[in-house]
């Protein structure tokens, strides 16, 4: 049996290797979490390049966080009127748009310290927001799982368009932020599996730079 509550609004974050290898080596996996720690706790972000790169403080403590072989997935909680939740998103947002757009030196250092050939070569991140159940099994206290829409969405956002390393639910963003000053373009997903349409947001320079049969496979303007 399990008993469950259920919380005002989550952010929750998936996150996967664009590639074959992320289990092979426990090192490198290790590296690439390490990658994905610095995000959420702070730290330096050593693969950012020197003119941009300054000590991150921590961003948020998550509530629940959870690998899954070949990724992770982070929920953290906020309150639907939280004055503060679109700047933290832009800064999670930022943050995780940058980690996988310099992941070649997180994949190069990984290299580094153990040569193997087959490699991570991308990291893909997404976000989605909404109501996370809580669940807990009575016959096991202290054993929780957490399930909700917006879980299935950040998944299924990270491996939608494999070509894409950063995807967002456009839901977090109001809408009266300029997302084009901030690099990032709201765009409608054609067909999320479980979810049909949805406008997300992308990293503008990445969504540009994509062969234009794979943009009008993937997505299209709104």
């Amino acid at each position: 049996m399990v008993s469950s509550s259920v919380s005002t609004e989550w952010l929750c974050s998936s996150a996967g290797v664009a590639g074959l290898v992320w289990t092979c080596s426990r090192s490198q996996k290790h590296i690439a979490s390490s990658a994905i720690a610095t995000v959420i706790y702070g730290g330096t972000p050593y693969w950012l390049p020197y003119a941009v790169r300054e000590e991150w403080s921590e961003f948020r403590q998550p509530t629940h966080e959870k690998y899954l072989g070949d990724g992770a997935l982070y929920i953290w909680t906020f309150s639907a009127t939280d004055p503060l939740l679109t700047g933290a998103t832009l800064q999670i947002f930022n943050r995780l748009r940058m980690l996988a757009r310099y992941f070649s030196t997180v994949e190069h250092t990984a290299y580094d310290m153990m040569p193997i050939v087959a490699r991570p070569r991308r990291i893909r991140c997404a976000l989605a927001a909404g109501e996370v159940y809580e669940l807990e099994r009575t016959d096991a206290p202290g054993t929780k799982e957490y399930a909700g829409v917006c879980i299935n969405l950040a998944s299924r956002l990270q491996g939608y368009c494999p070509q894409v390393t950063f995807a967002a639910s456009a839901t977090l963003i109001p809408g009266e932020v300029t997302l084009h000053e901030q690099g990032y373009v709201r765009v409608i997903a054609h067909s999320i599996k479980g979810f049909g349409e949805h406008a997300v947001i992308l990293d503008s320079r990445e969504y540009e730079s994509l062969d234009p049969d794979v943009r009008s496979k993937y997505f299209a303007e709104e």
